[in-house]
C-alpha cells in the first residue's frame, strides 16, 4: 500500500492506541459488507492515523478472505482524467474478457489503449461496475482508498456511481479524507466516521517510538502533540539527544520538522478571509508571534474551523484555549492589572473556568506569573546595568486566588 505524505506507520494495534472503538466501527464494515456493499469515510486532521488505519482494514479484509483493491489519490494527478480508476482498473485487467463487448471497449477507450475519442464518465463508471461484479462473484473485494480528497474529477465521478450501487455488490469501499474536504459531497450509502485524536494510546505511541526520554520531555511532547500521532513521532526527532533526553531545557517551541510542515502547509494556505474571521481570536497579534515559531496546537486549530466542520472546530479550539491563554499571559506580564478577571475577560469565559483550565496543563495562577516575573527580574539583574530601577516595575504582585509573592 502506498502511504500518504502525513502518514505515520504504527506498529501498535488499534486497541493499543485507543482506537477500539473506531476499530469496531471498521470490523463491522468490513464483516457486513462481505455479503452486502458497504461503505466507510475515515475523516481528519492531517497525521491523525486514517491512513494507518485503511491499512490495517486492509489487513483485515484479506484474513477474512476478500481481495483488497489499493487506490492512492495524488495532488499531482488530480487533472488527469481517470488517473485513479487506472490504479483500480490495471488491477482487474486479467478479468476483463468476462464482461460485455461494450464494457470492454469502454474501458480500452478510459484507460486510452485505443484511438477512439474518451468515454463518458457514465458509461465508464457503468462498464467499471460490471468489471467489479464479474470478479465479486469469485471473492468480495474491499476497494481502500487512501487521500480520497485528492482524486481526479473523473475518478471521483466513477467511485461516487459505485458508491450508490454497493447494496447490490459484495464490495466495501473505504477512504480517507481530510477535514473540510467533506463539503460539497454526497455522503448517501456510506458512513463518516471522525478519526479524532489519540488520549490514551497517545503514551504508548510515545513509549513505543521514542523509549528512554525522561518524564519532562514526555509531558511536554504529549502536550505538544495534542494526540497526533505524526506529531507524536515526528516531534522529538527533530530534537538533539541531550534535548531529547532533559539537557539542556526545551525551547519554547519545538521545531516541526519537514513532515509535520508538509502535512498542514497546503491547510494552511488555504484559509480564506471567512474561516479567518472564524479563528481571529487566533490570528491576532498574540498569537502571531506562535505562528512565526510554528505551534503543532494552534495549527491545528486554525485549521479544524472550517465552515462544513463546526464540531471538529470547536473541539480543537477548546482544545487549544491553555495555549492561547498563557500567551496572553505572557504577552501581559509586566502589567499591572493582569488579574484573573482581565484574562478571563479576555477569552470571553468566567474565572472560574480560567482556572479550570489552567489546572488542567498544571498551572496556577498566581504561582505561574510569580515565577515567570522573578525570571523576568534575574534576566534584567544579570543583563543589564541599572536595572535595580526595573525590578519593581517587573516584580508586581501577582493577583490570583493561588498568589505566591507577598
Amino acid at each position: 500500500m502506498r502511504y500518504g505524505t502525513s502518514a505515520t506507520y504504527v506498529l501498535l494495534e488499534p486497541d493499543r492506541l485507543g482506537r477500539g472503538a473506531e476499530w469496531t466501527v471498521v470490523r463491522e464494515t468490513v464483516v457486513n459488507g462481505a455479503e452486502r456493499g458497504r461503505g466507510l469515510w475515515l475523516r481528519g486532521e492531517p497525521g491523525v492515523g486514517k491512513t494507518v488505519l485503511l491499512e490495517q482494514t486492509g489487513r483485515y479484509a484479506a484474513a477474512q478472505g476478500m481481495r483488497v483493491l489499493n487506490v492512492s489519490g495524488a495532488e499531482a494527478e488530480r487533472n488527469l482524467p481517470f488517473a485513479a480508476l487506472h490504479q483500480l482498473r490495471w488491477s482487474l485487467w486479467e478479468h476483463v474478457d468476462e464482461i460485455s463487448g461494450p464494457g470492454r471497449a469502454v474501458l480500452y477507450r478510459a484507460l486510452e489503449m485505443g484511438d477512439a475519442e474518451p468515454a463518458p464518465s457514465y458509461t465508464v463508471s457503468a462498464a467499471t461496475l460490471e468489471l467489479l461484479v464479474a470478479v465479486a462473484r469469485r471473492q468480495p473485494l474491499l476497494i481502500a482508498i487512501d487521500g480520497m480528497h485528492w482524486l481526479d474529477a473523473s475518478s471521483a465521478e466513477v467511485l461516487h456511481f459505485l458508491q450508490l450501487r454497493l447494496a447490490a455488490v459484495p464490495l466495501v469501499m473505504v477512504a480517507t479524507l481530510r477535514e473540510g474536504a467533506l463539503s460539497g459531497r454526497d455522503t448517501s450509502g456510506v458512513r463518516v466516521l471522525d478519526v479524532r485524536p489519540l488520549r490514551e494510546g497517545a503514551e504508548a505511541l510515545l513509549t513505543e517510538r521514542h523509549p528512554g526520554a525522561p518524564a519532562m520531555t514526555r509531558t511536554r511532547i504529549l502536550r505538544e502533540a495534542a494526540g497526533n500521532p505524526l506529531a507524536l513521532v515526528e516531534l522529538p526527532s527533530q530534537l538533539g539527544a541531550p534535548e531529547r533526553y532533559g539537557q539542556p531545557p526545551l525551547p519554547d517551541h519545538l521545531p516541526l520538522g519537514e513532515r509535520l510542515e508538509r502535512a498542514f502547509a497546503h491547510r494552511a494556505e488555504a484559509l480564506g478571509p471567512a474561516v479567518r474571521a472564524e479563528t481571529r481570536d487566533l490570528l491576532d497579534a498574540t498569537a502571531a508571534r506562535l505562528l512565526a515559531a510554528p505551534s503543532m496546537e494552534l495549527i491545528r486549530a486554525a485549521i479544524a474551523a472550517e465552515p462544513d466542520t463546526p464540531s471538529l472546530a470547536v473541539g480543537t479550539l477548546h482544545e487549544t484555549l491553555g495555549l492561547r491563554i498563557l500567551e496572553y499571559m505572557r504577552t501581559h506580564l509586566a502589567e499591572r492589572d493582569l488579574t484573573p478577571a482581565r484574562v478571563a475577560a479576555a477569552h470571553h469565559i468566567s474565572v472560574r473556568h480560567l482556572y479550570s483550565v489552567l489546572a488542567r496543563s498544571g498551572v496556577g495562577f498566581g504561582e505561574w506569573v510569580g515565577t515567570q516575573r522573578l525570571d523576568a527580574c534575574r534576566r534584567e539583574l544579570s543583563d543589564r546595568p541599572r536595572a535595580f530601577e526595573r525590578v519593581g516595575r517587573s516584580c508586581v504582585r501577582p493577583r490570583g486566588r493561588d498568589e505566591l509573592l507577598p
